[in-house]
């Protein structure tokens, strides 16, 4: 039997079936929020992640059944005691697979550092985090 298996990758940024789902449409990258402070968040490390079990409730039902992967970055506001807001999909490939509307729910169990390697407060900056959802 196939074990079901989720890769998140941490990354701060810069700057042909039937399609058995809708998601979130992406922002274009032009209209991405932009955080002008992102050295603040630059090497933050989540103090809370998700579990094997909630990557897998997220993982989107078409894309098991079609044995796809993807990839998505998520831009999310950092808020009181390191959770998360105002969750966007910046992008998101395969498009129409549901990756972006399961990365968002995975984005919202994260928790991070409220406060960055340099003692500056990460609260109300962006943290922009590529998820790459796979089977395997």
């Amino acid at each position: 039997m196939r074990q079901l298996g989720v890769l998140l990758i941490l990354l701060t940024v810069g700057g042909c079936a039937a399609r058995p789902q809708s998601s979130p449409s992406p922002l274009p990258l032009a209209q991405a929020p932009k955080n002008p402070d992102d050295a603040v968040v630059a090497f933050l490390r989540p103090t809370r992640s998700v579990t094997p079990d909630e990557m897998a409730d997220a993982y989107p039902e078409g894309a098991r059944r079609a044995d796809l992967s993807g990839t998505t970055l998520v831009n999310c506001l950092i808020i009181d005691r390191g959770a998360v807001d105002d969750c966007r999909v910046v992008s998101e490939n395969p498009p129409g697979w549901g990756f972006g509307e399961a990365s968002v729910k995975l984005a919202r169990l994260f928790r991070w550092q409220t406060v960055n390697r340099d003692g500056q407060s990460t609260i109300g900056h962006r943290k922009t985090t590529r998820i790459t959802l796979t089977l395997h």
